[in-house]
């Protein structure tokens, strides 16, 4: 019968290990390569001691064996602590090479001492050795390093998500089965070395594991390399709430080494790092900002989930100093420029008034003058005195402007509206305006739709936002033409009366419209010269306009003309009646 030559298979087994090695390298997997051409190296001189025909080459390729044995303990150690982000000082690796190199100076200077055989013998098909006691010494040495390897692999692997976890556990199998071969023929409990096929059959689950779970696939080398470059900070903890892991972002803001970190309760590092924290048994989920020493963090927790059941939870740490400290500084600012707005418009107030006194005293005696009443004058004297009347008169009208806007600033403008016959309304404005528009040889006509009826607003108001407006034309135009008119819209709501200042002036550039209604600013800075005034005037118009419940628009062009245009509603509320007509109505039972 012939005998079972496990040679071939064990050949296989180490170009399998080969490959994988190679393909494993290119994937920049330093530790698993070196482990993986360890093995090929273990398997390919066993296959070649098991094909021996005398004991010199027999005990030669036992020796060359451990090359590649000696090597797999330790490189192993390196794959696990690589998965495990578990560190290891150089030095520490520097102690751990040492025992592997003095144990292949033994293996091959035993013929002079002995140490790790101390006799071999041969029957023509298998090498059989009496082990001396370093070889005691290095087995314990290889199997304290590959379970203390085990450990941290089974800690990496339950710390991984489930996608991945698949992977984890073909190569916990695949790298498992040699050792555990190993050590049923050390101790004895098996006569024949099942090492070799256990490690041929360990190359095929770590191919599974490579090519079926994508070992080495992107997404989890990306997701490592994400965490570990965040500038945030990221600590997970089981669901008894220990930290199981962090990233190094985490490390810095808590101030503490990552290893003592490790293990804690989530709410002990809280209590030594948070200003204030009181301790809770509790794991809440939490979005708050924090006070950790001289800086401010955010905290987002969120849970953790597996099948609807909480596995513990993941807090992500964020710096947001500089962003508490931009809004404190944009609050405070805010503050300051508010106090000093209302100091501003304090200021104008107070001014406004204390202007106002004197200036109704010396509009009073120009008048006096203007009007003889205090003697005779020459022609030169009441040419001065009208003069004085009509700078006071423009003074005040500025004045006034300041204290409308005051008013406005202040929200203490109140309405008090009342019935108005718009028809009397315009006429009696348009006569106070004549003299005015006639001052640059204007002429002013009026437009007014038959039965315009009655209007429920504040005449006050009304008759300042015309004022302005027909002000504002007279003011742009020269021996031109200045026309008010009105109509009467029927519509959904109530129905509105719609007001119209149309001038023949010097029109407005279509690039200043954006800002003609803004506060102390005009068409044109040369108007302020040119003109005069105090750029507050169509500014108040429109604000007024809104306060009425209504909207001021214009249309204009350049070296034509402007129309301003001013709609309200002909009831401000709905519990006045509108009067359709003003024939006919009297006002006492309205």
């Amino acid at each position: 019968m012939t005998s079972f030559t496990p040679t071939p298979w064990l050949l296989v087994a180490s170009l399998i290990s080969l490959a994988l090695s190679l393909l494993i390298w290119r994937k920049r997997a330093p530790g698993l390569a070196l482990l993986m051409f360890s093995s090929s190296l273990w398997l390919f001189a066993y296959a070649l001691e098991l094909g021996s025909l005398s004991l010199s080459a027999a005990l030669f390729w036992a020796r060359v064996q451990y090359l590649g044995i000696v090597l797999l303990p330790l490189s192993w150690l390196i794959f696990a602590t690589k998965q495990a982000d578990w560190q290891i000082p150089r030095w520490g690796w520097a102690v751990l090479s040492l025992f592997p190199f003095v144990t292949l100076l033994i293996v091959w200077t035993n013929g002079w001492h002995g140490l790790f055989w101390i006799s071999a013998g041969f029957d023509g098909e298998r090498l059989s050795l009496i082990y001396g006691p370093w070889f005691w010494l290095h087995t314990s040495y290889s199997y304290l390093l590959s379970m203390l390897g085990f450990t941290l692999l089974l800690k990496a692997i339950w710390q991984k998500p489930q996608r991945y976890e698949g992977h984890g556990w073909a190569l916990t199998l695949g790298l498992s089965l040699p050792f555990v071969a190993n050590v049923t023929y050390v101790l004895g409990i098996s006569s024949f070395d099942f090492s070799p096929g256990a490690a041929a059959l360990g190359a095929l689950f770590l191919a599974w594991g490579v090519f079926r779970e994508q070992l080495f696939d992107v997404v989890p080398t990306a997701r490592s390399a994400v965490l570990n470059s965040m500038s945030d900070g990221v600590l997970v903890t089981d669901k008894t709430g220990k930290i199981v892991d962090l990233n190094p972002a985490a490390v810095k803001f808590l101030l503490w080494d990552r290893k003592r970190i490790l293990g804690l309760q989530l709410q002990t590092v809280y209590a030594n790092w948070i200003q204030g924290f009181e301790t809770s048994e509790e794991l809440k989920e939490t979005n708050q900002v924090i006070v950790a020493g001289e800086r401010f963090y955010r905290l987002k927790t969120e849970p953790l989930l597996r099948a609807g059941q909480r596995q513990g939870q993941v807090v992500l740490i964020r710096d947001v100093t500089s962003k508490v400290r931009v809004e404190s500084e944009l609050r405070q600012a805010k503050e300051a420029a508010e106090a000093a707005s209302v100091a501003k418009t304090e200021f104008l107030a107070s001014m406004s008034h204390e202007l106002r006194t004197p200036l109704t005293a010396i509009i009073g005696f120009s008048e006096l003058l203007s009007a003889k009443l205090v003697g005779p004058l020459s022609e030169t004297q009441l040419s001065y005195a009208r003069d004085i009347q009509s700078s006071s008169w423009h003074l005040l009208d500025l004045i006034d402007d300041i204290l409308n806007y005051v008013a406005l600033e202040s929200d203490s403008v109140e309405l008090k509206p009342t019935q108005l016959d718009i028809t009397a309304l315009l006429e009696e404005l348009a006569e106070n305006m004549r003299a005015r528009i006639s001052q640059n040889d204007n002429v002013l006509k009026l437009g007014l739709e038959k039965n315009l009826g009655m209007l429920y607003s504040d005449g006050k108001i009304l008759r300042l936002v015309l004022h302005h407006l027909l002000d504002n034309a007279a003011k742009f135009t020269q021996r031109g033409k200045i026309t008010l008119s009105a109509q009467r819209l029927k519509g959904d709501m109530g129905g509105q009366v719609v007001f119209r200042v149309t001038d023949t002036g010097v029109g407005i550039a279509p690039e200043k419209l954006t800002n003609i209604f803004a506060a102390f600013t005009q068409a044109d800075g040369s108007n302020t010269r040119s003109y005069g005034g105090s750029g507050l005037g169509l500014s108040l118009c429109k604000r007024f306009s809104q306060l009425l419940g209504g909207e001021i628009s214009v249309q204009t062009v350049l070296g034509q003309g402007s129309s301003f245009t001013l709609r309200l509603p002909l009831a401000a509320s709905a519990s006045v009646p509108i009067l359709e007509t003003a024939t006919g109505v009297n006002i006492d039972n309205v």
